[in-house]
């Protein structure tokens, strides 16, 4: 049994996850994935997976909100395209917010550190999760339109 729906999913997942870790290099944000074990791939994976698993449940609720369970319309795309991209911003600003407010009273991550400062470099890795989700969410979208045209 295939299942395109996990398959899309998957691709939005290991895509985000391949195009946000050149941000990686940047120590501050390299900080945040110092827990939930000891071993740093395994904490970006879990993290990542997870920030990406929420993403693609709002999209379903964007989805829910938009159209209900009625057929999606070319009037709908406009609206569902910018609760989407609404998403793509808020879903890493929680998260990037809920990492500051939960580790640093821990003493995993500060904003203090050699190079870029924390904030700002929060600031860049909100903002390319943005980015790198919204072009991921089109060229999927795109390629389950061209799968689906009638032959």
């Amino acid at each position: 049994m295939e299942s395109p729906e996990l398959a899309a999913v998957t691709v939005f997942t290991v895509g985000t996850l391949v195009a946000w870790s050149p941000l990686l290099s940047i120590e501050r944000l390299r900080a945040l994935f110092s827990a939930p074990t000891a071993y740093f791939p395994l904490n970006y994976a879990i993290v990542g997976c997870g920030l990406c698993v929420i993403q693609c449940i709002s999209y379903l609720g964007v989805l829910v909100l938009t159209v209900g369970t009625d057929m999606v319309t070319g009037s709908d795309v406009a609206t569902i395209l910018g609760g989407v991209f609404a998403v793509n911003l808020l879903v890493p600003t929680v998260g990037a917010l809920v990492a500051v407010s939960v580790l640093s009273p821990r003493g995993h991550w500060s904003p203090d550190g050699t190079g870029i400062g924390g904030r700002i470099a929060l600031a860049l890795g909100v903002l390319w999760y943005a980015v790198v989700t919204s072009a991921l969410f089109v060229l999927i979208g795109f390629a389950v339109v061209v799968t689906n045209l009638p032959t």
